[in-house]
């Protein structure tokens, strides 16, 4: 482990799975810290992978200065939801 590393344990995990993580040996362990980006989703959620999945094969970035159909869509319903909470004159989002 690194000087500077945070981790407390000598555990090298390799992989995870649903709420577990599995370690170099092979060995699993409840998740039980609900790491930064898992949180409830838990790993190598079917769900997720095909949606991460599909955006990658369609456009995985794009510069702002060209119109993406998914980003206006995304801005659409962020305003349709966002109403009770801007400007009344505000159509934008940064």
């Amino acid at each position: 482990m690194g000087e500077h590393n945070l981790c407390s344990h000598k555990i090298n995990m390799k992989s995870g799975h649903g709420c577990y993580l599995v370690s170099d040996k092979n060995e699993e362990y409840l998740d039980l810290t609900a790491g930064t980006f898992n949180l409830s989703l838990g790993y190598q959620n079917e769900k997720i992978l095909k949606a991460v999945q599909f955006q990658l094969n369609q456009l995985t970035h794009c510069s702002s200065s060209f119109e993406v159909d998914s980003v206006v869509e995304l801005q659409t319903r962020l305003l349709a939801c966002s109403s009770d909470v801007r400007p009344a004159n505000s159509s934008r989002f940064w």
